[in-house]
């Protein structure tokens, strides 16, 4: 898409006129920012320097370094909203940064100045290695990011910068704003700058420019009337046919002249008229400015000036003095010679006379009665003067008009007006004035008397009373009822609002009745107004059921009908409780009722409202069993289903072996899970063993070890187990909480084994040896394999 002008053949043609106006606004600058007229620009070649104001831009409170290769562009916002645009390089590697300004209440020149104008920046761009800051940027919301300044990655400020993307800028209705682009890298490739995503928001510009500023003649001798537009017109579209001048010492011819457009330039905001002839005579001026609103006095998005007047009035220094004169009053028939000769000193010879009645003569002869007036004029010196010509009465007397007999409503005055030219008056009420206030009635009577004679008239004047118009106080009727609105008032008409002329009408429907009354003292008008109350409904719904601390508010006021919300109008409200809300607010269980009424019907209804409890489930702590018990889990609730971790449904489950048992308990008023892990109890085990006997120095640890079991030995001791040092009897007693076990043991402790079968002796023949070994608990083999304990 190319733009209505192309912005580079702007520049060059306006670089020409450099040389004739270093203020003559560029595209580079501010003032002459590029309306945008449509979603897509295409710069291809972009120009470098500053543009004829230099130094817009102060980096201290921009993210900008200066407005380097720049061009601006200017919008106003039809519609609030969210403004982006995204600006791509023709050359990939060109690094471009931008700045949005907000001119509503300010202009160019504070940019520099003031931080406040600062909407949105950017100039990301390369740092060191990382390139990815170059290339497209623009507000587009690939970020949140307002304000950022060189660089990239970074965490954003007006020095820093993050990304080449901003976010999207909120922009407010009737709001002007300025865009300036800066080319940071120098090339001249141009790009690409698209602001389709704004259309929404209305900124092309689609307003036609109209005059804003204007400068006209301001004395005798003036030819020149400058004018400036709101917006800048393409000088091709301006001619001097567009302007028309019309005012006093005309016809004109208007010709435009525009430096700007004489050099070259291909558009400007201002342009100078020069009118032919100069302006001469005082008076009121007006300026026309018209166009074929095709192809004349077009801004830069081709949008038509407005066909417009600008009124001026100029006024002439040097002027004439003029007088004819105190106002005349001559007798019928008789004439006067109005005479505006000049002083001898000024000279006749140059003076020109305009009267009143086309005569271009110094002096004229009048005779009939009315306004004349001359204007003399000398170059620009001009001087005016009028006199008033009076034929006073008739020719018997002056003329008198009372007019006829008057009725008036009590309240209200009159004047009666007998004035004459230098005449005397008479009244019946004694006063001497041309004029008297009458407020009274009464006959009143006048003489009035001048040089051309004396008249006499009198006037009746009668006061009648105002009727009053009542139709008393706003009516509420029920359905079928039907009034009848009505006034007697004698020698009145009527008007009702349905064009009625009746002294009555009958009301049957609902509406504003109006009527006005017309009688001799004027229209007096009232109104009523009859509502018919529409049909009440109530419906409090279904009973309903509540969970926890939930509450519901009942609303008699507001009802559906055939599937249509109506409202109760003008209804009383009664409910249970004797409270006259509309709405009541249910916090607990009970039945709820209301009564309304319209004062034409009443109805009444109720509703049960049920709270259940949140839900909730508890299957206790964990449980350890005895062998062979069984566990009854139970988790019952009103309306409620039940989920066990075996698929089972009912309320209660039975357990008798270990695991884990989860239920999940499901209402109206919710969900709730829990779970128990139940173990069972080993069975004891004890056996001590056979009883023991053992020999001194040994020892034995009797064992009687059983999970969740408790100990009590012979001696009181706790512990599983118990070391046996010395003979006795030795028991143990073990339980778990389910059963109880008791065993024992007895163990012996023995001396070590000796024998001794004494000296070898020798024996006589015959003689016998009795040997003996005896020991408690000890087996015996002797030498010829006998095994007592003795041997003879």
């Amino acid at each position: 898409m190319k733009h209505y002008l192309p912005p580079m053949a702007v520049v060059i043609q306006l670089l020409l006129c450099l040389h004739l106006s270093a203020q003559t606004p560029t595209i580079q600058d501010c003032l002459g920012a590029i309306p945008i007229c449509e979603p897509i620009y295409h710069e291809d070649k972009v120009a470098n320097g500053e543009g004829n104001y230099p130094n817009e831009i102060d980096n201290a409170i921009s993210c900008l370094a200066d407005e380097r290769n720049a061009i601006w562009y200017t919008f106003t916002v039809n519609k609030t909203g969210d403004f982006g645009f995204i600006l791509t390089p023709n050359d990939s590697s060109d690094d471009y940064d931008w700045a949005l300004y907000d001119l509503t209440n300010a202009d160019c020149e504070e940019i520099r100045t003031n931080p406040d104008l600062l909407v949105s920046c950017n100039a990301a761009g390369q740092q060191n290695s990382d390139v990815t800051c170059i290339g497209p940027t623009g507000p587009t919301g690939g970020s949140e990011h307002d304000i950022q300044g060189a660089g990239c990655s970074n965490r954003p400020t007006i020095r820093k910068g993050n990304s080449p993307f901003n976010a999207l800028i909120p922009v407010q209705r009737n709001n002007r704003y300025v865009l300036v682009v800066s080319n940071w890298s120098r090339s001249t490739a141009g790009y690409t700058i698209d602001f389709s995503a704004s259309g929404g928001i209305g900124i092309f510009d689609l307003e036609d420019p109209e005059v804003v500023e204007a400068s006209f003649p301001e004395q005798c001798g003036d030819d020149k009337i400058s004018i400036e537009f709101n917006e800048n017109i393409q000088c091709a579209t301006v001619n001097n046919f567009n302007f028309v001048l019309d005012g006093p010492g005309g016809p004109y011819e208007v010709s435009v002249v525009s430096p700007v457009c004489d050099q070259g330039g291909l558009y400007t905001p201002k342009f100078d008229l020069f009118v032919d002839p100069p302006i001469t005579e005082s008076g009121e001026f007006t300026l026309s400015l018209d166009g074929d609103r095709s192809t004349e006095v077009l801004d830069l998005c081709n949008n038509p000036a407005f066909n417009t007047s600008l009124s001026f009035e100029v006024e002439i220094d040097g002027n004439i003095s003029i007088d004819l004169g105190e106002d005349i009053a001559i007798c019928p028939g008789n004439g006067v010679t109005l005479d505006a000769t000049l002083d001898a000193q000024v000279g006749n010879f140059e003076a020109t006379y305009l009267w009143s009645t086309g005569a271009t003569t110094p002096t004229i002869n009048v005779s009939q009665a009315g306004d004349y007036g001359v204007t003399v004029s000398i170059g620009c010196a001009k001087g005016s003067d009028e006199i008033s010509l009076i034929v006073d009465g008739t020719d018997s007397g002056p003329y008198v008009n009372l007019g006829g007999d008057r009725t008036l409503c009590i309240g209200e005055k009159i004047e009666l007006d007998a004035t004459n030219f230098d005449a005397d008056y008479r009244w019946s009420t004694g006063s001497s004035s041309p004029i008297i206030t009458v407020r009274e009635a009464g006959t009143y009577g006048v003489t009035v008397t001048d040089d051309c004679g004396t008249t006499t008239q009198s006037v009746e004047i009668t006061y009648v009373d105002q009727p009053e118009v009542d139709l008393g106080a706003d009516l509420e009727l029920c359905p079928g009822e039907s009034t009848t609105l009505e006034l007697n008032i004698p020698n009145a008409t009527y008007l009702w609002q349905d064009g009625g002329t009746e002294s009555s009408i009958t009301v049957k429907s609902s509406g504003t009745y109006a009527v006005s009354v017309t009688t001799l003292c004027g229209t007096i008008t009232d109104e009523v107004e009859v509502t018919f109350p529409r049909p009440i409904n109530l419906d409090l719904g279904e009973d309903q059921q509540l969970c926890g601390d939930q509450t519901v508010t009942l609303d008699a006021s507001m009802t559906t009908n055939n599937g249509v919300n109506a409202t109760n109008t003008n209804a009383t409200y009664t409910w249970q409780d004797g409270s006259t809300n509309p709405t009541f607010e249910v916090t607990q269980s009970g039945t709820y009722e209301v009564t309304i009424t319209n004062g034409c019907e009443t109805l009444t209804d109720q509703i049960e409202v049920t709270f259940g409890q949140d839900v909730s489930v508890d299957l206790g702590a964990d449980q350890t069993l005895c062998q062979g018990e069984t566990l009854e889990l139970n988790v019952a609730a009103g309306n409620a289903t039940y989920l066990w971790s075996d698929g089972s449904t009912e309320p209660t489950l039975s357990i008798s072996e270990a695991g884990i048992y989860e239920v999940t308990v499901t209402s109206d008023c919710g969900k709730a899970t829990d779970q128990i892990e139940v173990n069972y109890v080993e069975a004891l085990n004890l056996e001590l063993g056979a009883d023991q006997q053992l020999c001194d120095g040994q020892n034995v640890t009797l064992d009687a070890t059983n999970n969740n079991a408790t100990y009590t030995w012979q001696d009181g001791s706790t512990n599983p187990t118990f070391e046996v040092t010395q003979s006795g009897i030795y028991e143990v007693t073990i339980t778990n909480g389910c059963e109880t076990l008791t065993d024992q043991i007895e163990v012996t402790f023995g001396q070590g084994v000796s024998v001794d079968l004494g000296e070898d002796q020798t024996l006589c023949q015959g003689e016998t040896l009795e040997l003996n070994v005896a020991a408690g608990n000890a087996t015996y083999l002797w030498n010829d394999g006998s095994t007592n304990p003795n041997l003879t």
